[in-house]
């Protein structure tokens, strides 16, 4: 089993795709780059680190962000299984992805 995506690239959620935690959430369009994979048999296929780009960040429900705090998650990045995701180019800049991350 292998990824047809890389570290670095950027990624677009496909449309439909819920937030594994939250699944009322359509997180279809976010957008983010790929921090890591991890190829596990048992789940059939890869499995994708996504660090969220400004942009993403600066247009999530305010809801969602404090349900991820109060229950400890991560909302600055989520893991998803690569059927979930296509290649897109990036938008924004690093320094303000640095930003929004703080």
């Amino acid at each position: 089993m292998y990824s047809t995506f890389k570290k670095g690239d950027s990624v677009i959620v496909k449309a439909g795709t819920k937030e594994p935690d939250f699944e009322e959430l359509d997180i279809g369009g976010w957008q983010g780059k790929i921090l890591d994979i991890k190829l596990k048999a048992k789940i059939k296929q890869p499995l994708i680190l996504i660090e969220w780009d400004s942009i993403t960040l600066s247009n999530m429900p305010n809801w969602y962000i404090l349900a991820s705090e109060d229950q400890g998650y991560n909302w600055r990045q989520i893991w998803l299984l690569e059927n979930e995701l296509n290649k897109t180019k990036p938008r924004g800049n690093e320094s303000q992805d640095y930003k929004m991350q703080a």
